[in-house]
């Protein structure tokens, strides 16, 4: 809840916060096998990497896991298309014009 809203005092009401765009959660698979060295890569992208990201308000769309706001996404004019990477040019998109993007661990 704290992601998309914010509460002015312990007893205030929840307001919705003015720049956030979305919140990114991670990607975990549960049944990978140890010796995939492959799979295993992602814990640190999911991991380290997007936390630092976060702490800037600077997180990527990586597709999967993703939730839009939507009032953000329709002010861009939807979500970016005419690439095969949609999900980065929308967050990319939404950084550029101002709006803040979240990773929830």
């Amino acid at each position: 809840l704290g992601h998309f809203y914010k509460q002015a005092t312990p007893d205030g009401p929840w307001t919705l916060k003015d720049k956030t765009g979305f919140m990114q959660t991670p990607q975990d698979f549960w049944n990978v096998d140890a010796a995939d060295p492959l799979v295993h890569s992602a814990r640190f992208f999911y991991g380290p990497m997007l936390q630092g990201r976060d702490g800037i308000g600077a997180c990527p769309c990586c597709g999967t896991g993703v939730v839009f706001r939507r009032d953000a996404l329709i002010s861009l004019g939807g979500q970016s298309y005419g690439s095969i990477t949609e999900d980065y040019n929308t967050a990319m998109n939404m950084l550029g014009s101002g709006f803040a993007t979240m990773f929830l661990n």
